[in-house]
C-alpha cells in the first residue's frame, strides 16, 4: 500500500496536475460566487422519490467545465466559471421566448385552428 503523503507530494509537483487543480478550484469558486451574487441558496443534492435532485452540484459541474474550457489561467477560468451559468440561463430564456413566440404564431392560424387540425 502506497504512502498517501508521498503520492500527494509527487502529484502536486507535476505542473499538469497543479494546473488541473487550479482550474477546478476556479470553477468551484466561480459557481459559489455566482450563487451568492444571484442570492440563491446553496442546496445539497438529495433524493426526491425515485430521482436525485442535484441542487447546487449541477451549476458547480457546469462552472468547472466552463473553467477548464475557457483558458489555462486561474483568473480567466474564474471569470468563465462565474459567467458560465449566467450565460446558459440567458441563452435558455432567449430560446424559450423564441419557442413561445413560434407556438403562438402556429396557434393563431387563419381560421383559429392549429396547424394539424
Amino acid at each position: 500500500m502506497p504512502d498517501w503523503a508521498w503520492v500527494w507530494c509527487k502529484a502536486l509537483n507535476d505542473p499538469e496536475i497543479r494546473r488541473w487543480l487550479s482550474l477546478t478550484a476556479a470553477g468551484f469558486l466561480g459557481a459559489f460566487v455566482s450563487a451568492i451574487l444571484d442570492a440563491r441558496a446553496i442546496i445539497l443534492p438529495c433524493w426526491r422519490g425515485r430521482r436525485i435532485e442535484l441542487g447546487t452540484l449541477g451549476p458547480v459541474l457546469v462552472s468547472i467545465t466552463a473553467a477548464h474550457l475557457v483558458d489555462h489561467d486561474f483568473q480567466s477560468a474564474f471569470l468563465g466559471a462565474l459567467c458560465g451559468m449566467s450565460t446558459l440561463r440567458h441563452i435558455r430564456s432567449q430560446l424559450q421566448a423564441a419557442f413561445d413566440c413560434e407556438a403562438r404564431i402556429l396557434r393563431e392560424g387563419s381560421d383559429g385552428r392549429g396547424p394539424n387540425d
